[in-house]
């Protein structure tokens, strides 16, 4: 675990901010925002700085120290050749897991992202399939799994009371689906796998994995598909709905809707039920994928 080892209250100079912008080599850091940059310069031009957090962090991967958090305040302060008050907090992190999972806990708030934080956490997620899986997989299922968990259910909507770094340790805590979705993924069926499709598939694969695996690559890769068959009328559903997403509207009735779809035809392949639509509409709960 990560342990904070002083934190002093200093005034920094343009010099000492281009130091620590040598320090900005954390692998998982964010590209700097210029509207964000121009923003603290106009307020340090203008007297209106307040003092603000510089994190630098020690791991054993890292020869020297690691600028974590204030790589915006840096670029400002030597841009504009103003000295600025800060504080400055230095971590010492045993590991470089304890480093990713210090570097997530900040802008809680701000706009540092799942993907953001997986930049950096996938070479370290101690998982050597996770770390071949492309970034867009990896992303979805957080944003699938957040919704999931072990749920019989999926909840959709955001789920606040779950910290960044939790999200990201769903990919260690159900490595099946995200292992299933890789399997499925590539340059064809990427277009199709959106989010709530990743949702219903997940959900399938729970249900009867070894059907999960032929109902999807059918539906998918739209390959000798008889027509009318439940795998058709869903890959003729998605393909028309992520063709024109304004269809469906957006957010998360949007997500529900598409999760009924998917789930309402995997249903009739395994149950052999005769159907020509879905009517979402008229569903009072959501549809669970029968085995």
């Amino acid at each position: 675990m990560w342990t904070e080892v002083s934190n002093e209250r200093m005034m920094m100079t343009p010099k000492r901010a281009a130091e620590f912008l040598t320090f900005n080599t954390f692998e998982g850091q964010r590209a700097i925002r210029r509207d964000k940059v121009v923003r603290l310069a106009k307020t340090i031009q203008q007297g209106l700085w307040r003092r603000d957090n510089i994190s630098l962090a020690r791991a054993p991967s890292y020869p020297n120290n690691v600028l974590i958090n204030g790589q915006h305040c840096c670029t400002a302060c030597c841009e504009t050749n103003t000295p600025i008050p800060v504080n400055l907090l230095m971590y010492h992190c045993p590991t470089d897991d304890d480093l990713w999972r210090l570097y997530s806990t900040f802008d809680v708030e701000g706009r540092r992202t799942d993907a953001d934080i997986l930049r950096g956490a996938t070479r370290l997620l101690g998982n050597e399939e996770l770390e071949g899986m492309p970034q867009r997989v990896l992303g979805s299922c957080i944003s699938a799994l957040s919704l999931i968990k072990d749920q019989r259910d999926p909840t959709f909507a955001s789920d606040r009371m779950l910290t960044k770094i939790e999200r990201i340790d769903l990919l260690k805590t159900y490595l099946a689906d995200v292992r299933f979705i890789s399997l499925l993924f590539n340059s064809e069926t990427r277009t199709l796998m959106r989010n709530p499709v990743i949702v219903a598939m997940i959900m399938t694969r729970r249900a009867n994995e070894p059907a999960a695996i032929e109902f999807w690559s059918h539906v998918l890769e739209a390959d000798g598909l008889q027509r009318g068959s439940p795998q058709w009328q869903l890959h003729r559903s998605l393909a028309r709905n992520f063709t024109s997403p304004g269809a469906l509207g957006g957010g998360w009735p949007m997500w529900r809707r598409i999760y009924c779809v998917c789930i309402t035809w995997w249903n009739a392949w395994r149950t052999g039920e005769k159907r020509t639509s879905v009517k979402v509409a008229s569903m009072q709960r959501l549809p669970r994928p029968v085995r």
